[in-house]
């Protein structure tokens, strides 16, 4: 009796052993086609604008475009080195160091409109960064660090080096 039941446990942790192995082998690979659905690119959004405007005198005039998907573009008025429509690409890295400056700034809390009708030989600068746009023109806050970043970021894009518009 002892021996059979000896037998019958031996047989069963090797049964148990064998079993554990072929569950430890990897899985076969099958090769399964999987339709791999394409993604929309996102929409074209603008995330900064910056325009100076005119004056009576020899204020730079310029309105400078930059896209989510790298492209801008620029139109020189007067007072500037390029005269004209532009387009370029420019580096997108520099979007968080143009929203921290925001930020940094106050510029999100900032009113829509620093302006005052009555004074007309003043150029306004206005700028939008990820849809908040402020015009200063008159008595408004001292943005100057932001318009020196953006004025780096417009020197920094290849446009080409002509008209190309």
């Amino acid at each position: 009796m002892i021996r059979t039941l000896f037998i019958a446990f031996t047989l069963l942790a090797l049964t148990a052993c064998k079993n554990k192995e072929s569950i430890t082998e990897e899985p076969p690979v099958v090769d399964i086609p999987v339709e791999v659905e394409e993604k929309e690119p996102l929409p074209l959004e603008r995330i900064i604008y910056y325009d100076r405007s005119a004056c009576f005198g020899t204020c730079p005039s310029f309105t400078f475009e930059a896209y989510n998907d790298g492209t801008c573009t620029y139109h020189g008025r007067n007072f500037v080195d390029l005269i004209g429509t532009y387009k370029g690409k420019w580096d997108l890295e520099k979007t968080g160091a143009i929203y921290q400056l925001a930020m940094d700034m106050g510029y999100f809390e900032l009113d829509s409109i620093y302006d005052n009708k009555m004074v007309t030989d003043l150029p306004a600068t206005t700028t939008e960064i990820f849809q908040k746009r402020v015009k200063n023109r008159y008595k408004g806050p001292d943005l100057e660090k932001l318009y020196d970043a953006l004025d780096e970021l417009v020197a920094g894009v290849d446009w080409g080096g002509s008209n190309n518009e």
